[in-house]
């Protein structure tokens, strides 16, 4: 594997009950040769399915199909994913996490967005087994597609919710830190624009075993 770009670009959000919020993005991580590798092992090596989950009362199928490693169960919408194995290609991406994080992670989800009609709606990681203010990392591979933040409240009450748009591209890493899964909101929206596939790989840190 080559090596890595060490550059990034931290964005500070503004911030929430004096919380601090932050996004730090390299574009890319991976030159594109290496992203190409990348994608093409990962997605060799898994198999995707569309699983349903719980949204706003009712089950829905989730519009993107996934995947999942982990040593212990995540469970998100009332949806639990019981631990599996790590492929060759997720241990690696495992061990450049950690590197850059300097913590070791024990999940991860991968989304497959077939096209533009695939998403991820708005919503937070903040279920209680992954502590009270997670450190998330992902990766991107594939079509660039946007990432909306928004603040789930006003800053100030004469003021709107404050909410971004951050692109993801080929190779490109994101790690969300601070508050951010307490103060806001990200997902992926849907756009005419994309034919193209995208893979996102997203690794979690879970503190407690949900089965205890």
């Amino acid at each position: 594997m080559g090596e890595p770009n060490r550059e990034c670009r931290r964005f500070e959000l503004p911030r929430v009950l004096g919380r601090e919020s932050w996004i730090d993005i390299w574009n890319p991580f991976f030159e594109h040769a290496e992203a190409d590798a990348l994608f093409g092992a990962l997605r060799e090596e898994s198999t995707f399915e569309r699983r349903s989950i719980w949204l706003f009362g009712r089950e829905v199928t989730q519009p993107r199909g996934i995947t999942w490693a982990g040593d212990l169960p995540y469970t998100y919408s009332r949806s639990t994913l019981a631990p599996r194995r790590w492929t060759s290609t997720l241990a690696r991406l495992r061990t450049i996490v950690a590197d850059v994080v300097g913590a070791d992670y024990n999940h991860a989800l991968l989304n497959l967005y077939r096209d533009g009609r695939d998403s991820m709606g708005m919503h937070s990681d903040d279920e209680v087994e992954l502590g009270a203010q997670p450190t998330i990392v992902s990766f991107s591979f594939g079509a660039t597609r946007h990432m909306v933040v928004r603040a789930k409240r006003a800053i100030a009450a004469s003021e709107p919710k404050p909410s971004y748009r951050f692109e993801l591209a080929h190779g490109d890493l994101v790690v969300m830190g601070g508050a951010m899964q307490l103060d806001y909101l990200h997902g992926v929206p849907k756009t005419t624009k994309v034919d193209a596939p995208r893979l996102n790989v997203t690794f979690r840190r879970i503190v407690l075993d949900s089965r205890s």
